[in-house]
């Protein structure tokens, strides 16, 4: 999504256009295109993208919420004992817990060519807490989530899906 596109998709959300997306608007969009996870979900994803905490998303968090959308959207079909796996696979040091350098380096193993800031961005999303690792139950949540939205990220899967009221 180039950054008009991003522009068109945030003024979609954006229904009061006051230059930002609160939960209820965020809400609202998902639902329009056709997102029906769960409200605690979309709640969670939604302080995820906040990254400054004032209740809101301005065109920058969108675009950082798009951003981890793009790059995470090989996790489309996972079960538990992958999840498992893939923790284990991130978490070297075996202490229930990703740090952002095991984040990095477990993404690099895996095939994924984003360069670090753009891998330090999707950390900071998936680290709901904000103490700086990702736990199994962050880890969880984050790859279930990404699975369970993978038909609004991606047009092929679904073409019927687009950012419009």
């Amino acid at each position: 999504m180039n950054l008009e596109q991003a522009k068109k998709a945030f003024a979609e959300y954006d229904y009061d256009n006051d230059g930002f997306i609160t939960l209820q608007e965020y809400a609202m969009g998902c639902r329009a295109n056709g997102n029906m996870v769960k409200d605690d979900d979309l709640i969670k994803m939604f302080k995820i993208f906040d990254e400054n905490h004032d209740n809101k998303l301005d065109l920058n968090e969108y675009i950082n919420s798009v951003h981890f959308f793009n790059l995470t959207r090989n996790y489309q079909e996972v079960d538990c004992l992958e999840i498992r796996d893939a923790f284990k696979a991130f978490d070297t040091n075996d202490d229930g817990k990703i740090t952002l350098q095991e984040y990095i380096d477990g993404n690099h193993a895996n095939g994924n060519h984003a360069n670090d800031a753009a891998l330090t961005r999707a950390f900071r999303l998936f680290d709901v807490d904000h103490d700086g690792f990702i736990d199994r139950e962050e880890f969880q949540w984050a790859v279930s989530y990404v699975a369970a939205t993978a038909y609004d990220r991606d047009p092929n899967l679904n073409s019927s899906i687009t950012f419009g009221r």
